[in-house]
């Protein structure tokens, strides 16, 4: 009977171990997106490894209210660090006020967003002011 209560204290002390769930992961590589003066939350920035006629999806960031944001491989898995070379990046409105860019924003062969990165700096994203989706459009018809 000793035998099963100090296997069961065992099992509890590994069990209380593994509790506390899964540290937050830090973003790599950060950036702002802005339209002009005005810094743009809620954002997700979607960056693609561009070459020829060919984008590979590589992580992406969501940017907060002053419109910074770090980036993320895919599934939030761990830090994005942009090696060198030439990126494609997308655009979509994250938050609960939706907007949208013209249709070429969110097409990584078509944006017209694209960096040649050599590391180091941060991504500066300055963009065409967006515009709010029209949840009821008849409310804005003459």
């Amino acid at each position: 009977m000793m035998k099963f209560v100090n296997w069961i204290g065992l099992l509890v002390v590994v069990a209380a171990a593994g509790c506390g769930g899964p540290a937050p992961v830090r973003p790599g590589t950060r950036g702002t997106v802005s339209a002009g003066d005005r810094a743009l939350g809620d954002v997700r920035v979607t960056v693609y490894r561009r070459t020829g006629d060919h984008a590979e999806f590589v992580g992406f960031g969501v940017s907060n209210l002053d419109g910074r944001f770090g980036l993320f491989q895919e599934d939030a898995v761990g830090p994005l660090w942009l090696e060198p070379g030439e990126y494609a990046l997308t655009l979509e409105s994250n938050g609960v006020d939706p907007f949208f860019w013209p249709v070429e924003y969110l097409d990584p062969l078509k944006t017209p967003l694209v960096q040649a990165w050599t590391g180091g700096e941060e991504l500066q994203l300055d963009v065409p002011e967006p515009q709010p989706l029209l949840t009821n459009p008849k409310k804005y018809r003459k």
